[in-house]
């Protein structure tokens, strides 16, 4: 814990001999420039020249194979260390819920206010405290939880919560001081964590613990605050877990939406994003956007509804576009964009259809671009773009599908030479008789969809994106 303190700026790497990097050949010196120093030894004078600062050089007796660095800059001294990566043993990953939870190391869950961040760690902690197994774990050994929460009271809805999930209080610990991860802090933490001995430890929200000095936006500045929370991971053997609240970007990508810094999920080794389904809020869901360490792990569900709290759901079918597309919608966009859902995937039940078809029958159903594209994104729509000519620059031709595993209505499937698509009955959006130019638009793409697939692999460039 020393190398936290203020006190003292000394950290600890290995690094390899001069005699393991150029071999066992003796430097000859040159009669007029001195020692023929290594490139490595090169750079580092000249650095050193440049700060000021002075560099020895030393390779102890018996070393087996480490050189320690020491540099001296303005009276202060950092010793390096380095390791031949052949004296490293490797290590398996220890989990305390596989794929989403690692032990030693730092995990990020982010979402919105009011989407059940706050119950999902509750409930967290009370599977680790009882024993209970996690979604897809087994039970294992009860273990302590040390908690930190700047925004919800620990008497008013914390415990309240807990008791509620049954879980064994006595285990689960809550820090009450409202402190910053500087090095005092971050000192005080790992004294905690040390004395509590917790198997996780929560920090909710990340951002109202780090100091108002710290740009939570510029990288390097937070990058110290993670690296060092990661080290107190790895020498506690404990699994931190971060809560942190959006954006207001608009992105549907997840790991771009994070508040702050991109290198806050730079540097964690799990991301989860926890979000509630637009159509039903209180249905949500954790995705796992970003994993390190493993495959990413199936999208876990959770119900939240008032009266009833939180209970974890068997199965769910949101996905982080649906999550973050939903975001921000009124209700009048809510339902433009359900309807817009509807005739895509009555539009596409048959197979992909060319962009441009789609776009004319778009405004034959008086379905607005933006509730369409919204719709796009909702659904995880496929894009598949082919150059007919086959020529650098030339035309690209664009054509949309549903993804393999999405649930179309009954009501669209094939039906010969006279199909006309129609939408489920909760549908304002039909095609009919009437409906002259959308018919021959989605006929005329049917056909160009067939005719494109007998062509497919006859030497044209094929990009699918």
């Amino acid at each position: 814990m020393g190398s936290l303190a203020d006190s003292t700026r000394s950290t600890t790497l290995e690094i390899p001999t001069a005699e393991e990097i150029f071999g066992p050949e003796p430097w000859q010196p040159n009669s007029d420039a001195g020692p023929d120093l290594s490139p490595a030894m090169e750079i580092a004078d000249r650095e050193c020249a440049r700060l000021g600062a002075e560099a020895v050089f030393e390779d102890p007796p018996d070393s087996g194979g480490k050189a320690n660095t020491k540099t001296t800059t303005n009276g202060a001294v950092t010793t390096l260390s380095v390791r031949r990566l052949a004296d490293v043993e490797p290590e398996t990953v220890d989990w305390l819920w596989s794929p989403y939870l690692p032990l030693a190391k730092v995990t990020m869950l982010e979402g919105d206010p009011g989407v059940g961040k706050s119950w999902l760690t509750c409930a967290i902690a009370t599977a680790i405290a009882q024993g209970f197994g996690l979604p897809g774990m087994a039970p294992r050994e009860p273990a302590a939880v040390l908690l930190m929460s700047a925004e919800d009271g620990l008497g008013d809805t914390i415990r309240p919560r807990l008791d509620s999930m049954l879980a064994d209080v006595a285990r689960i610990f809550a820090v009450e001081t409202l402190f910053s991860l500087d090095s005092k802090g971050l000192l005080a933490v790992e004294a905690a964590i040390a004395h509590h001995t917790p198997a996780l430890v929560i920090i909710d929200p990340l951002v109202a613990y780090i100091s108002g000095e710290v740009d939570i936006h510029r990288a390097n500045a937070v990058r110290e605050v993670m690296a060092r929370l990661g080290l107190i991971a790895t020498r506690q053997r404990c699994a931190i877990l971060c809560v942190r609240h959006l954006n207001k970007s608009g992105q549907t990508k997840a790991v771009y939406r994070g508040l702050g810094s991109i290198d806050f999920n730079a540097a964690v080794r799990s991301g989860l994003l926890a979000g509630v389904d637009p159509d039903d809020p209180t249905s949500g869901a954790i995705i796992h956007f970003k994993s390190n360490l493993a495959p990413k792990g199936e999208a876990i569900g959770y119900t939240l509804r008032p009266g009833q709290g939180f209970c974890w759901a068997k199965q769910t079918t949101l996905t982080a576009q649906k999550i973050l597309s939903g975001l921000a919608e009124d209700e009048e966009q809510r339902e433009a964009r359900k309807d817009a859902e509807e005739f895509l995937r009555g539009l596409l039940a048959a197979g992909e259809v060319e962009a441009s078809e789609i776009m004319k029958a778009r405004q034959v159903a008086q379905v607005s671009d933006y509730a369409l594209r919204k719709a796009k994104t909702t659904l995880g729509i496929r894009v598949r773009t082919e150059k007919p000519d086959g020529k650098f620059g030339g035309t690209v031709v664009r054509y949309w599908s549903m993804p393999e595993d999405a649930e179309l209505p009954p009501e669209d499937v094939e039906k010969g030479d006279d199909q006309r698509l129609q939408a489920t009955n909760n549908s304002t959006i039909t095609y009919s008789d009437d409906s002259v130019e959308g018919v021959e638009g989605v006929e005329r793409a049917k056909n160009q969809r067939l005719q494109g697939e007998n062509q497919h692999f006859q030497g044209r460039e094929v990009i699918t994106i």
